[in-house]
């Protein structure tokens, strides 16, 4: 069954409404149980929420898209980017090369000091939103929230930023950061991609998504406050 996310209300109005229900920083930050989709569990994915269960989208059946695979090749891709940040936009690349329904993909990187998300790598078309403070748009919402936002229908949302008019539905996976390290769980970036398709993302996307954040997070940069 397809989920569309609530109409996600502006800031002040009950924050309860505006969540998917996906783990955040209390519950899973960076991965967790193996499984990759509720019908038939694969090694190395973490298992999607509940409510995230929906048929596979059209363009993963079509495009048989092999997230495994994607996840082996982006770790690859991370460790021959030199400087270290440079396998980042490697990803970048690799991903809206290969996932038919990524056409926008990129990150934005925490200023928790300033609670402010600045634009790091991407690939796809230039955006005016460099700069994007907590709590604005579905991006700022997912830091504020420290959650995974998955939105089916953009245009159903109240507080968004529109980077595009041919932008139809959202995905934003929250990076913590690296277990051990002084910015464990804490948001220190984010994943976020855009489709021109309405309901593009599955809750493979999810899961493969929550699998890489944690893979990414030793190469995201510290940006400093007042930058």
């Amino acid at each position: 069954m397809k989920r569309v996310l609530p109409r996600i209300p502006a800031e002040g109005t009950n924050p309860g409404s505006r969540t998917t229900g996906f783990p955040g920083a209390g519950d899973r930050p960076g991965g967790g149980a193996t499984g990759f989709s509720a019908r038939a569990p694969r090694k190395g994915f973490p298992e999607a929420s509940p409510q995230a269960s929906r048929a596979e989208s059209e363009e993963n059946v079509k495009g048989n898209i092999d997230y495994e695979t994607l996840l082996q090749q982006s770790r690859q891709e991370l460790l021959r980017g030199a400087p270290r940040q440079a396998g980042l936009q490697l990803v970048c690349d690799l991903l809206r090369r290969e996932v038919p329904h990524y056409d926008w993909f990129g990150l934005y990187i925490a200023v928790p000091g300033e609670r402010m998300l600045v634009l790091g790598p991407f690939a796809g078309e230039p955006t005016e939103h460099v700069r994007i403070p907590y709590g604005r748009g579905i991006c700022g919402q997912a830091a504020e929230r420290a959650e995974t936002f998955l939105v089916d229908d953009v245009s159903a949302q109240e507080n968004y930023l529109a980077c595009s008019l041919s932008v139809r539905s959202e995905i934003v996976v929250p990076i913590f950061g690296p277990a051990g390290s002084d910015r464990e769980r804490v948001v220190i970036g984010e994943i976020d991609i855009d489709s021109h398709r309405p309901g593009a993302f599955s809750g493979d996307d999810e899961r493969f998504l929550q699998a890489l954040a944690p893979e990414m997070a030793p190469f995201i940069p510290r940006v400093p406050s007042g930058r």
